[in-house]
């Protein structure tokens, strides 16, 4: 029986035993402060602060390495912060305790940067949004969490349903008008419509666009991958003219926004994205005469970038798809090179302090030489010119403030210059440079074209007549003294019928006249018109036209 009994306490000892070990570890579980949340893991020491955090725990200013606070809030050295959105931090931080002084009343936390690694011992988060021309919103589409802890072999998005109408900005006036642009029957959620001159360059036309950014964090094991990858969807329409020599880069911001912050919760940790957005025109200009340049395309890109930090290394992302129906071009005389650019600028960033800039776009190129001219063997214009349209793609993953891992330094995407999506050589004729030595007359056939614009490479008006049968050009003459163009026709019978363009105004007693003398007038079948508006008279079967042009 006292070995029965012995027993029976044995395993009521051992049951008391298990029960107490049980207690403890509930009770330790339920008062630690890691979060194991499936796939993510917050450590410890991690202390947040947000909106919702009672006022007398939060900071009433932040610094660069310092946290003042009106009341202690005890934390240890060692302790990690992340605070979301709050009214002394709006992009959000992440630091670690140094130490906690008080000074004048209220407490100073000594701090300095930590990064996500610090905060989570295990994470797997993709997140992706749409840029609205007010801010961000959240996609439910994550195309790489299965693949988070294998090798990222590449990014998807979301084709969500697009809003059919936008806001267009007049950049000139900052006035909002519903579908102004046009590209309005397009589905852009972001569009613009500009009319610019930037140092006596014209650019203007209009641009939508839709915008996508997906972030990625991976930590496991001490170890981060981290990406951020932006897709774009955009329709372009631009004009450039200039009218004059110019060696010279011009660039203009016609479009600028800082978007609202982004915050989203983590298991409890507030993570906070920047962005900042606007759009961008130029073009580079090193020419003698005058070019205008025109061309429309579509696009479709995804640029971003990986980085791993047990190679250390970042992996650029980029998926190009252009397309264009070619660049058309306009000129008197030029002799050079010329684009017309445009391009979407895209920031977005963690705590506003690492992510990426990106500038995304098209280039418009003419280079080469033509002008205008008359000979009849040609479609108006003599020369050869280079023509083409090609991506311009520019970035940098910056990293103002370590907040994904130390070793991660600023460095610059997308160095290698792309090739032309659309090129094409022009050229008046294999004897192009002869094409342009050409100094024929202005008669094309039947018709007389005046060519003092041509000859001088400026914009002016030009004239045309009819030179009947039996009749000859007899005087040519640009350029001459206070003459500008003089053009004489004849027939067999001596009529001559003279053309003439003035420097000067005619008439007044300081200004110079330049007077036509009829020296013989007899029939012939030269039909005379004359421009409405004009003095006319009659000689039995002729006409007598007094005409005179005022410089504007």
């Amino acid at each position: 029986m006292k070995k029965g009994k012995f027993n029976k306490w044995i395993i009521l000892v051992a049951l008391l035993l298990v029960l107490v070990i049980v207690w403890v570890l509930v009770i330790k579980s339920g008062f630690s402060k890691k979060q194991d949340n499936g796939d993510i893991i917050v450590k410890d020491n991690v202390h947040t602060i947000t909106r919702e955090t009672d006022s007398d725990k939060q900071p009433d200013r932040v610094k660069e390495n310092e946290l003042v606070f009106s009341k202690n809030p005890r934390y240890k050295k060692g302790d990690i912060i992340v605070a979301g959105i709050i009214d002394s931090a709006e992009n959000g931080f992440i630091r670690r305790v140094l130490e906690t002084t008080e000074k004048n009343g209220g407490y100073v936390v000594k701090t300095e940067p930590a990064v996500l690694t610090d905060v989570f011992e295990k994470a797997h988060i993709v997140k992706s949004f749409t840029i609205t021309d007010s801010g961000i919103e959240e996609d439910d589409f994550y195309s790489l969490q299965s693949q988070m802890s294998d090798e990222v072999q590449g990014m998807a998005y979301s084709k969500n349903e697009k809003k059919n109408t936008y806001s267009v900005i007049k950049l000139s006036d900052t006035e909002e008008k519903k579908n102004d642009s046009t590209l309005a029957d397009s589905d852009y959620l972001l569009g613009l419509s500009f009319d610019e001159n930037i140092e006596d360059v014209t650019i203007k036309g209009d641009a939508g666009f839709n915008v996508w950014i997906e972030i990625i964090l991976d930590i496991q094991n001490g170890e981060v991958k981290f990406g951020v990858a932006i897709k774009d969807e955009s329709g372009t329409e631009i004009h450039l003219q200039r009218g004059s020599d110019l060696e010279k880069e011009v660039e203009k911001n016609i479009y600028k926004k800082i978007l609202p912050n982004y915050e989203f919760n983590v298991a409890g940790v507030p993570v906070v994205v920047t962005n900042e957005i606007g759009g961008v025109v130029g073009g580079n200009i090193d020419i003698e005469g005058a070019i205008g340049i025109s061309y429309e395309s579509t696009s479709e890109n995804i640029h971003g970038f990986m980085y791993d930090s047990r190679t250390n290394k970042v992996e650029e992302i980029k998926e190009n798809k252009y397309q264009s129906d070619g660049l058309e071009w306009d000129t008197m005389q030029v002799s050079g090179s010329s684009t017309a650019e445009i391009s979407l600028h895209l920031i977005t960033k963690l705590y506003g302090s690492t992510g990426m800039d990106l500038s995304v776009g098209v280039s418009g190129d003419v280079n080469g030489e033509a002008k205008l001219s008359a000979n009849p063997e040609l479609v108006g214009y003599a020369g050869k010119l280079a023509l083409s349209i090609a991506p311009k793609v520019d970035g940098t993953l910056v990293v103002s403030v370590p907040v994904i891992d130390e070793k991660l330094i600023e460095q610059p995407l997308f160095r290698v210059k792309l090739k032309p999506f659309w090129e094409k050589t022009w050229e008046s004729s294999q004897n192009w440079k002869e094409d342009l030595e050409w100094t024929g007359t202005g008669e094309q056939g039947v018709t007389y074209i005046t060519r003092y614009g041509e000859i001088n490479m400026v914009s002016c008006p030009v004239f045309q007549f009819n030179v009947p049968t039996e009749w000859e050009i007899e005087t040519e003459q640009v350029n001459n003294g206070i003459v500008d163009e003089n053009v004489v026709i004849s027939n067999d019978n001596g009529i001559k019928v003279s053309y003439w363009s003035c420097q000067s105004k005619l008439g007044g007693g300081s200004q110079r006249i330049v007077k036509a003398n009829i020296t013989k007038v007899a029939d012939s079948e030269f039909v005379a018109g004359y421009p409405s508006g004009t003095n006319t008279d009659y000689v039995d079967q002729h006409i007598i036209i007094c005409h005179f042009q005022k410089n504007k």
